[in-house]
């Protein structure tokens, strides 16, 4: 019984299907035809579009997921982005949001200060209401225009 266990079916019957091997001729089309455009740089647009046509149609087969892995990463890393394009609209929010965080950490740094008062000695540092009102110190109104 155990030798007729761990024997080969001499058939062409079903066998367990690999990650590595596609289910569908469709995706292994497209998969093939992305290995060829990822050979250059500027086919990996190209290839990330077959590579995501080919998940699509085979969401197990595992070589097409890498290779889009693989083609997000180079694109990320080495292309340059367009600024019109959805990715490029998205990069320059995040520009635009990590400057307003400077600012805003650099504005904060100026109004706070630290107290010290007999009865409890040094305090954690506070707001000055006074400092975060005077145009001086680039507080919101001093840049916000008045109508």
């Amino acid at each position: 019984r155990v030798v007729e266990a761990l024997s080969l079916p001499l058939t062409g019957g079903a066998s367990s299907p690999s990650p590595d091997a596609p289910h569908d001729a469709r995706a292994y089309e497209a998969y093939l035809r992305a290995n060829e455009a990822e050979r250059t740089y500027g086919g990996l647009a190209r290839a990330r579009e077959l590579y995501e046509q080919c998940v699509e149609l085979d969401a197990a087969f595992a070589p097409a997921w890498a290779h889009l892995g693989r083609c997000y990463r180079v694109m990320g890393k080495y292309i340059e982005v367009a600024p019109d394009s959805e990715e490029g609209k998205w990069i320059e929010r995040a520009r635009e949001g990590g400057e307003r965080i400077r600012d805003i950490v650099a504005r904060m740094n100026r109004i706070t200060q630290v107290q010290e008062t007999p009865q409890i000695g040094a305090l954690p540092p506070i707001l000055d209401l006074k400092k975060s009102n005077d145009p001086a110190t680039g507080s919101v109104e001093a840049r916000t225009p008045r109508p």
